[in-house]
Parts: structure tokens; sequence; C-alpha cells
């Protein structure tokens, strides 16, 4: 659909974690397609947060997200702290963007770093490029923490072997309180090499019930799994014991190698870089917009500041920061 003069405008509001987002646009299409924000595939927003509520467009909303969709105007952002603008042919980039996950609302796009802005701006809830697993018999959380290819998915993997729950599987989220700390269940979707379940956990893939597709490359492919099931029942948990590890997870290693880190000063460098990661980096908007980073100076000291606060130890038990080097099958033996 494209717009013209006098057509209707479309809005919606959406609540993540608390943060209030109003979303508008002349094509109704590109704000409620269910493939960002309800499906279960690789680039829906559901891989990034647990639950996106819907709530009335235009009541106590944090920040506005404008798509002017027109083959007559160029492609052009607007942003600042409460306002996301985009002009253009987004009709025409959408149908044509190689990753469906780089547009504005796909999992890695422009809306998921905003929304990441506003809720360390105006609610101080902070994220970590993360998986975490939950041991509730010891009320012990495992955070799995490194960028993609490090080994998380094999980690979950076997965690499910073994027992544990799963807060989340990409970023886990945290707000400091009065009480503590808040762990907050994040996204139970996970983007999973069709290789890791055919040839290193089948066992994992019958206990959840998958049927795997039949491709010739099965590294090359993803499935996305509901990882609901192994979740806890509540949606957040308040200071729990906290264990940090880096992890390392190579396909044809047998050994563990496990080594604590205790500089201080060096895990607080690895957890900031961490938890900037995905408001620090720029890259490609429908594979043609140059988008840079969304940090400022203010947000920046705050993140560093909770960062330092999270290492601390103040709020609640802190383990201490591990890495650990083992193969798929073996990654969890002695954690």
């Amino acid at each position: 659909m494209m717009a013209t003069q006098g057509e209707a405008w479309y809005t919606r509001g959406i609540e993540i974690l608390g943060a209030r987002f109003g979303l508008a646009s002349n094509n109704r299409e590109l704000i409620y397609t269910p493939e960002f924000f309800e499906d279960q595939i690789v680039q829906s927003q559901r891989t990034n947060f647990y639950r996106l509520n819907e709530v009335p467009y235009g009541e106590n909303l944090d920040a506005l997200v404008t798509v002017i969709d027109s083959e007559d105007l160029p492609l052009e952002l607007t942003l600042d702290e409460r306002s996301l603008i985009l002009r253009g042919d987004i009709s025409k980039l959408d149908k044509e963007s190689v990753d469906r996950r780089n547009t504005l609302f796909g999992n890695k796009g422009l809306f998921f770093r905003f929304c990441l802005r506003v809720l360390e701006r105006d609610h101080k809830i902070f994220g970590f490029h993360s998986a975490a697993l939950f041991d509730a018999d010891r009320r012990r959380l495992i955070i799995l923490a490194g960028p993609p290819g490090v080994g998380k998915t094999a980690m979950l993997l076997a965690a499910l072997r073994k027992g544990f729950q799963i807060l989340s599987t990409e970023m886990l989220y945290y707000q400091f309180r009065e009480s503590g700390c808040a762990f907050f269940k994040g996204a139970l979707l996970d983007n999973v090499r069709t290789g890791s379940l055919t040839i290193d956990f089948p066992d994992v893939a019958k206990q959840l019930g998958i049927e795997l597709p039949n491709v010739e490359d099965v590294w090359g492919s993803k499935i996305t799994l509901d990882l609901t099931v192994a979740a806890p029942d509540v949606d957040e948990i308040l200071n729990p014991d906290v264990l940090l590890l880096f992890p390392r997870i190579e396909g044809q290693r047998t050994d563990v190698v496990i080594s604590e880190i205790k500089n201080t000063r060096k895990i607080r460098n690895q957890l900031y870089e961490n938890a900037s990661e995905k408001m620090a980096a720029s890259y490609l908007l429908y594979d043609v917009l140059p988008i840079c980073g969304l940090e400022t100076p203010d947000l920046m000291r705050s993140r560093f500041d909770v960062v330092t606060r999270f290492l601390s130890g103040e709020d609640f038990h802190f383990l201490g920061a591990k890495t650990i080097l083992a193969g798929p099958q073996n990654c969890l033996d002695d954690i």
C-alpha cells in the first residue's frame, strides 16, 4: 500500500518491560506485520524480548516512532531522545531487504536499539548480550556473556539436558531497586543452527518435540526454537547468586578448561563492552542507510556506573567471573 494525500494514518501502542512506544505510519502493514512483533521466526522482536504488550496509543508514551512511506521522498532519518522518524520509499526498501533482521522493526534493526536507549534512560533497565540459566534449587543465575559465535546456544541446549531453567536466550535485562537487583525473563526464542540439533544435541530435539528440516547445509541454516517450556514460572528473579561466564565452545573439543578472572578491572571492561555492544555498533538499515550507534555521554556514564555496581556484590551474592573453553557435550560438566 502506498500513501496518498488525505490517506488515513495508522497508530499502535506497544509496551516492552514497562516502556511504552507509539508507532505511527501511513502504511498499516509496516507497523502491524506479525513478522516482527508476533511470529516465532529469526527476525522477530520476540527473539529480543519475552513479551510485547498492546497498549493504547497516545497515553503515557515514552517515545514515538513514525514511518512516512512515500516513493516521492528521499530516504531520511530524524532521531532524537524521544522521537524516531523515518521517511522514504520504505515499502520498496522493505521488500528488497537482503536481511530481514536489519529492517526498521527487525530484531537487529533500529527500533530494537531505540528501545534499549529508552529502557536505559527512562526506566533504568539495562541489558547484557547474554543468555541466562537459572538453577532454582540453589537460586543461582548463570550469565553466559558474549557476542554471536562463542557458543551460548550450545550451553543453552546442554542446560536443557541437565534440567536448568532458561531465563533468557539472547538479552538479559536487569534493574536495581531499593530491594536489590531484579533480573527479568528475556526472550525465550533462540535462533539455532540446524546442525546443533541434528549433530550435537539430537536428544534435545526429541525432548522438545521438534521436527527438524531436511537441509543440505545444516550449519548454514537456522531454525527458531521456543524454550518457554524450560522457563521459570515467574517473570523476574530478585537477588539470586550470580555467576558470570564468558564461554568459548568449540565443536571437536573434548576437554574443559575453566579459568577464574580475578582482576576486577578486566571483568568490568569485558562486561561494559558487552553491555554497550548493541547500542554502540553502527550498521546498515535496509542494507543502504548507514546508522551510527545510539550512544550518548550520559548513557555511557550511567551504564558504566551500573556495571560497577553490578560487580560490587552489594545487591546480591556475586560468585565471580570465569572463562570456559569446552566442547558442546561437556560445556556444563564442571559448572
